[in-house]
């Protein structure tokens, strides 16, 4: 990976990318084609040797590093990467009325197993939620900032596994966000399990009752959100999504 050698003087003098907030970097465009995302303090001194090592992961659907960026006296500063100047944040898919439930589920689908693959090659992705999924008008997705990502061999004994489930709860979360015109990461957040499980009844219904439980609870196995979304369906997600507007409108 080429090392590329800045002042942070010279680094401020490069046009800020406005278009997506980062609470952990600063990010430049330094020509057409990358960006420097440039970490703030704290994460400068846990994360070189995780952009190393994402920079030889090799994923179609992952945005890595492809430099490494120091101060002239060799401190790490953060790394660059491609710029998505095509793509936009999957944010706006969630509650867009124009694009068809078809072309939501092959969209979640294909997010479902970019991160999947992601754990089934021994990382961790944290970061989940719809700013770090791009799309462009072809349907192509990607996921962005990785920097904060872990790796299987830095877990002791079933840490990685616990860790994964985890993952995957917020991914299937995310995934049923894109089909259900609601932020259900959101709606996790404020109400108690039981009262999504409740909520969400009429939608896991039958075989995919299970999912239920993995989905807003505590999970101990981990779930592929890409093997059952293709039995969800769209009336059940419309309807709950019906009686929860008049619930809250009481």
């Amino acid at each position: 990976m080429e090392k590329i050698f800045k002042t942070e003087e010279e680094l401020r003098l490069y046009p800020t990318l406005r278009s997506s907030v980062h609470h952990e970097s600063d990010i430049y465009i330094s020509d057409d084609e990358n960006l420097y995302k440039i970490l703030l303090y704290g994460n400068r001194i846990t994360r070189e040797v995780t952009v190393q090592r994402l920079s030889l992961y090799n994923n179609p659907n992952c945005v890595t590093p492809n430099g490494i960026i120091y101060t002239p006296q060799y401190d790490f500063l953060g790394f660059r990467m491609p710029y998505l100047k095509d793509y936009v944040p999957s944010t706006k898919l969630i509650f867009n009325d124009s694009i068809s439930y078809k072309d939501k589920l092959k969209f979640a689908k294909k997010i479902a197993v970019a991160i999947e693959r992601l754990s089934k090659d021994g990382i961790v992705f944290w970061d989940i939620h719809p700013d770090n999924n791009m799309i462009n008008k072809n349907g192509d997705v990607k996921i962005v900032d990785m920097d904060s990502v872990r790796f299987k061999d830095e877990y002791d004994g079933d840490e990685f596994q616990f860790k994964v489930a985890a993952s995957h709860k917020l991914l299937s979360q995310l995934t049923l966000s894109y089909l259900s015109k609601m932020n259900i990461m959101e709606l996790a957040k404020i109400l108690p399990e039981e009262s999504l499980k409740e909520m969400f009844s009429s939608v896991f219904r039958g075989t995919l009752y299970e999912y239920s439980d993995v989905t807003f609870g505590f999970p101990d196995e981990i779930i592929y959100p890409s093997e059952f979304l293709p039995y969800i369906e769209e009336n059940d997600l419309i309807n709950l999504r019906e009686t929860l507007v008049k619930k809250l409108r009481k």
